[in-house]
């Protein structure tokens, strides 16, 4: 997404085109035609130097509610309650970066996958220009890191916590928006509790840095295997340094080679810039060349993780700025640094991937060929992929990882967002739905009617992959939820007045398999869609109860669909 276009000394600007580059198969990366790409919508505005995530309050949520049938072993966690449903998203995130006439940016800027339109989102505290972000989705937070406004260079982090409200000892806010947490917020409680002292701060001011994830099996002090993630920071750029380790606002960038790692197990930093032990458990050293603007890649090789340092910034014997070719891996359980073959050209403004469990290099500012896609290979060649981008570019913001499926909320407020007539509804049933109440999953009933339904709008035409379903019934004995069979639908008609009442809805097409949301929860659409409709099958049965409904969306595919 953005960046800048054209070769070094001419044509150049900056874009705010997207493309979407896929590979179905990791181990077919030699075939050309087994990769695919497309144009996107575009972004809002051209930016590069931005940040790109992804945020899902679903998956955080999950791991806090109750869930189960037997109403007695409900591990509920009765101090959390979720944010209404409109604040509930699985969506990607833009943030910060410059803009075409070198604004640097504070907003942040919603991608929705289903649709591939943009929204404006929330805005930060300072703008910010190659910065980092790291997701914490156990923790429900995006952790910006560090960036430039201007000429200063940040120390000073933000976390976007995911809305929620928490009535713990340590943690105890009440966040009903999406917010960026900082010092400066008025809701001071979500920065004072909900935001570890140790986030705050990076150990060092730095800007044009780069931050991997690493994860490692470790045995913690009772000898029991733990499954850690560090959040790895190489290099970057830094301000003037006094003796006394204070520093020099509005200097710099100064290319640095510190390595600084934060244990998500302790909430802990540690950093060479302080001392080389890192980890408590292993000595990691500096890199060999102190450089920014470059690019990191976490992978594994042998077993172990590795992470590889590529080109970048740095300065010469006369303080003047070169760029290099040098790459540099870390093994991380080694804590040392070896030299790796150079890449052919000198290298900055790029990104690093990794295609089948090798490092890539994607895009990168230069004189020629900045659309290549290069491997290194595994017996340390660098080798062109056979595919390129559509458009040479740098300083752009790329999402490796993309996720297959996106969970969206209906629009509740939508008038087509409607149930079977009749009564016995549960009241204010449209801001109940998706509610978690202490831990507790709100049930919303339909009214009573035989086949009773509910058409949830989704607001446009989206590709329903699947639909998932919790039933909320509660069984005779009240010990437990109960099975409710209802068949899924999924299309762009709305429930005729014909089928409105007391007979099966007919219009638009069936999901794979009937649910009960008792042992059945999840069916497969794959069909295009404004309207999911439920429908009870059960004759027994006269009210629908809902205790969760997720709807799975696709993402963008390539090819690009054909409209039918």
């Amino acid at each position: 997404m953005g960046g800048y276009t054209g070769v070094e000394g001419q044509d150049q600007a900056a874009t705010a085109d997207v493309e979407l580059l896929t590979l179905e198969d990791d181990a077919k990366f030699a075939d050309p035609n087994a990769w695919c790409q497309r144009n996107m919508s575009m972004a809002p505005l051209p930016l590069d130097g931005a940040t790109i995530s992804v945020v899902n309050t679903f998956y955080y949520y999950n791991r806090l509610d109750g869930n189960g049938n037997v109403i007695a072993e409900l591990k509920e966690n009765k101090q959390f309650s979720g944010a209404h449903n409109t604040a509930q998203l699985h969506r990607v995130i833009v943030c910060g970066g410059a803009d075409h006439n070198y604004v640097i940016q504070s907003k942040c800027r919603w991608w929705i996958p289903g649709t591939d339109t943009w929204l404006d989102g929330p805005k930060m505290l300072h703008p910010r220009y190659q910065a980092t972000v790291a997701a914490k989705p156990a923790s429900g937070q995006l952790w910006m890191m560090g960036g430039r406004d201007g000429s200063k260079i940040l120390q000073e982090n933000e976390v976007l916590q995911y809305p929620a409200s928490f009535t713990e000892t340590k943690k105890n806010f009440v966040l009903k928006r999406w917010e960026w947490a900082n010092s400066k917020m008025k809701n001071s409680d979500v920065w004072d509790t909900a935001v570890p002292e140790s986030m705050k701060l990076l150990p060092i001011p730095l800007t044009g840095h780069c931050t991997v994830e690493v994860k490692v099996d470790e045995f913690d002090a009772n000898g029991k295997q733990k499954s850690i993630l560090y959040f790895v920071l190489i290099g970057g750029g830094t301000t003037e340094i006094k003796e006394d380790g204070t520093f020099v606002e509005n200097t710099g960038p100064i290319p640095t080679n510190h390595v600084h790692v934060f244990n998500t197990g302790q909430n802990k930093w540690s950093s060479t810039f302080a001392s080389d032990l890192v980890t408590d458990k292993r000595v990691l050293t500096k890199s060999k060349i102190a450089r920014m603007n470059h690019a990191c890649v976490s992978y594994t090789e042998g077993g172990k993780p590795k992470i590889m340092v590529a080109g970048g910034v740095t300065f010469g014997s006369s303080n003047q700025a070169l760029v290099v070719d040098t790459v540099e891996v870390l093994d991380f359980e080694s804590g040392q640094w070896k030299s790796e073959t150079n890449f052919p050209n000198r290298l900055t403004g790029t990104k690093l991937i990794t295609v089948n469990n090798r490092p890539v290099v994607v895009g990168r500012y230069g004189n020629e060929l900045t659309n290549r896609m290069i491997r290194y290979s595994e017996n340390k060649v660098w080798q062109p992929l056979p595919t390129n981008l559509l458009m040479g570019r740098s300083d752009f913001q790329l999402l490796p990882d993309i996720p297959f499926l996106f969970t969206v909320n209906p629009n509740m407020n939508s008038k087509l967002t409607t149930m079977v007539p009749g009564s016995e509804a549960e009241r204010g049933w449209r801001n109940k739905f998706g509610e978690i109440k202490k831990g507790i999953k709100t049930v919303v009933k339909t009214n009573i009617a035989t086949e009773a339904w509910i058409q949830l709008d989704l607001g446009a035409e989206m590709m329903v992959q699947a639909v998932y379903f919790e039933s909320g019934l509660i069984s005779e004995d009240g010990l437990e939820y109960a099975k409710q069979l209802c068949e899924v639908r999924v299309g762009s008609d709305v429930v005729p007045r014909n089928e409105e009442k007391g007979k099966p809805i007919l219009v638009n097409q069936a999901c794979d398999k009937e649910i009960n949301g008792y042992d059945v929860y999840r069916t497969n659409c794959q069909k295009l869609g404004r309207f999911v409709t439920i429908q009870l099958k059960d004759p027994l049965i006269t009210q629908l109860h809902i205790r969760d409904v997720e709807i799975l969306i696709k993402s963008p595919t390539c090819p690009e669909p054909v409209s039918q």
